[in-house]
């Protein structure tokens, strides 16, 4: 992936009016590359592709009026309905995305379908058989949960406190250490830090909503190379981790409004609104670093965004990694209790 990535930015550097902006191409290939990997489907990832130059060739174009120069890169650029150019190839892209098959139940399907994982043994060959299947229906096999109370009395603390400790061990027994959003996260920040010091301000704002939106795809290979189940936990809890994911999406809105009429502040809301989720995450894993994750990130990033107002990108991606940083060494070393197993009920 990672060298797909590198060449699928290397084709785009001629697009590109400053050669750091190549990093967000290949970011954009990054994500690319994990829809491929997550769907095995590269009807997929050209339909991915031909809708992103869509969006961006047909509904935006640069508008560099004469004596424009000192203006945001976001105040040249204006909406064009008669732009009649959907981008390179894009005909080609939405006739191949038209004439494959897209898989049905992506959500459902087991992602090890698409690289002829099931039915291949741990470190052995693949069974006779067990070809890739990357949209066929797969059945789950049937997963044990944490042996806890079935009812309280209401009066019984010591048994709710009991419960709830089974679930949040069930939840780090699939999950392990959570390591692999904040790593990516850390990186992409630290990226982020870097280039734009060296880019004009116009041009590094926007980079940073693609850089930072390349976060939980780049969380997601990650996760898979650690062994974490950051999509598939089958714990109760984790469907708590997936509605904070949705929460601080949400908060795209803002970002993009604060993008369009202060792209200045949108450095400060990122930053912020990226970390949210920690309070929750914290509570799930029940260990204080997400509080105190998200309370020292909120004032580092309102601080750095304050003090240092010529580099104020670089200066909160400097807040966000020391955050992030902290909160690694915070799950690395944490202990992990393991949740007691009951057997799997029997098929009717």
């Amino acid at each position: 992936m990672a060298v797909s990535s590198i060449v699928f930015g290397l084709d785009h550097l001629g697009q590109a009016e400053i050669p750091a902006f190549i990093l967000t191409w290949i970011l954009a290939g990054v994500v690319f590359g994990v829809i491929y990997v997550y769907s095995g489907n590269l009807a997929l990832v050209i339909g991915a592709h031909a809708t992103y130059n869509i969006t961006y060739n047909a509904g935006f174009s640069r508008t560099d009026i004469a004596g424009s120069e000192d203006l945001s890169a976001n105040t040249r650029i204006s909406p064009d309905p008669f732009l009649t150019d959907i981008g390179p190839g894009g005909p080609v892209e939405i006739a191949a995305f038209l004439s494959g098959r897209a898989c049905p139940r992506l959500a459902q399907a087991d992602p090890r379908h698409a690289h002829g994982e099931v039915g291949r043994p741990r470190g052995g060959r693949r069974l006779a058989g067990a070809g890739p299947q990357p949209c066929s229906r797969v059945r789950r096999p049937t997963v044990s949960r944490p042996q806890v109370p079935s009812a309280f009395t209401g009066d019984d603390q010591g048994d709710e406190l009991a419960h709830v400790e089974a679930l949040r061990a069930d939840f780090a027994r699939h999950a392990g250490r959570s390591l692999a959003l904040p790593l990516a996260g850390a990186f992409v920040w630290a990226v982020v830090g870097i280039v734009t010091l060296f880019l004009p301000a116009s041009t590094a704002t926007l980079v940073l909503p693609f850089a930072t939106g390349a976060i939980f795809p780049l969380g997601m290979v990650i996760a898979q190379r650690l062994g974490e189940r950051l999509l598939d936990n089958p714990s109760v809890l984790a469907g708590l981790t997936g509605r904070c994911v949705i929460m601080v999406n949400l908060l795209w809105a803002v970002h993009l409004t604060v993008f369009a009429l202060a792209p200045s502040h949108l450095p400060l809301t990122l930053g912020i609104g990226l970390g949210l989720h920690w309070v929750a995450f914290g509570w799930i894993i029940g260990h204080p670093l997400g509080l105190v994750h998200a309370i020292a990130r909120t004032l580092s990033v309102t601080a750095a965004w304050w003090l240092v107002p010529d580099h104020r990108i670089s200066a909160v991606a400097a807040a966000v990694v020391i955050s992030d940083g902290y909160a690694l060494c915070a799950l690395a070393t944490r202990p992990l209790t393991e949740a007691p197993l009951t057997a799997a009920p029997a098929a009717p």
